[in-house]
């Protein structure tokens, strides 16, 4: 049982990456094309992808949520303005939001069967 907790927590993880470095691509193109949409988004940095002299994406001290949490659940639901310009930009706000779905769902399914079967339902 708890090998099969372990492997399921590691491909969470392992799902979470994808949508992270697809909105680091987007916040890349953000900050190479369209500066000023950038700094009015709050000059952030993504997970894996940093800009010196911009926002860090974790806070250290204490328990802060991620800085790029805002055009991160912004850009689910929203499309940028800036993103329309090369095609490819539009495909990858595209994956991120299906990346992004899908390990939600996974997430919340996960959750689910672990509550159900620790309360022996």
């Amino acid at each position: 049982m708890a090998i099969d907790i372990a492997l399921g927590m590691i491909a969470i993880m392992l799902l979470a990456i994808p949508p992270a470095i697809l909105h680091d691509r987007l916040l890349r193109h953000q900050y190479t094309h369209h500066r000023t949409a950038w700094e009015e988004d709050g000059c952030f940095s993504g997970l894996f992808w940093h800009v010196r002299g911009a926002v860090p994406s974790i806070q250290v001290e204490g328990f802060e949520p991620p800085k790029w949490g805002r055009t991160y659940w912004l850009w689910l639901f929203r499309t940028p303005s800036w993103v329309d310009e090369p095609p490819s930009c539009r495909r990858t706000l595209y994956a991120y939001r299906c990346a992004t779905v899908v390990y939600t769902v996974v997430f919340f399914v996960a959750f689910v069967i672990s509550v159900v079967s620790r309360a022996g339902v």
